[in-house]
């Protein structure tokens, strides 16, 4: 099946092929790093005494016994939260589970909904489909729900349950809520561009 605007006979260069390519990658790595969280939880939920919280001067961290760190760097948390080394359980659950929620969960979403366009863009004969249009949308309350909660989620849960403390600063980012913004108002384009490319159909 021909891809739009992907062809060898096109005089359109396309990035289309590359932009396939590297969200495939980017799904596997972060289905991957999905897994490997997984595995880290399990052992040490069957291994609970494994579990060592270590200062590197820089941040807190647990290591795998394979390999990998779940992390929680100095910059995240004022210095009074470093004094004393918090339980390891408490600390992996947590940071681990807002992790996947705040950070790795969005960003899964955004790629598939990524991958959806591009598959439906490649079955069709026009770039302007419904599809298209929600699924940039979806990506957009991705990256606003990461702009005005993510940051904010990561800092209450872990600065309570393991701190036990309640801390929250400059909980927007401001970089995730500019692209929300840029693919809401692009969904938008999209939807327009989808009723004028129904009426062309119509009056053909």
């Amino acid at each position: 099946m021909k891809v739009l605007f992907a062809g060898k006979d096109s005089d359109t260069v396309s990035h289309y092929n590359w932009v396939y390519f590297f969200s495939s990658v980017l799904l596997i790595g972060l289905c991957l790093s999905l897994v490997w969280t997984g595995a880290v939880s399990i052992y040490f939920g069957i291994h609970p005494g494994e579990i060592q919280v270590v200062d590197t001067g820089s941040a807190f961290q647990v290591t795998a016994p394979w390999g990998g760190a779940i992390r929680m760097s100095y910059l995240e948390f004022p210095g009074r939260f470093y004094q004393t080394l918090p339980d390891g359980g408490i600390f992996l659950f947590v940071v681990t589970l807002t992790g996947i929620l705040t950070r790795t969960v969005p960003y899964l979403l955004i790629v598939c909904f990524l991958m959806r366009i591009l598959r439906s863009i490649a079955k069709a004969h026009t770039p302007f489909l419904p599809k298209a249009a929600d699924s940039i949308r979806y990506m957009g309350y991705c990256f606003l729900a990461m702009g005005l909660l993510g940051k904010l989620v990561y800092q209450v849960a872990v600065s309570t349950a393991v701190f036990g403390e309640l801390f929250f600063e400059n909980p927007i980012q401001w970089k995730e809520v500019f692209f929300a913004v840029l693919l809401l108002l692009l969904a938008d384009i999209y939807k327009r561009g989808c009723a004028l490319q129904q009426e062309s159909d119509e009056t053909l």
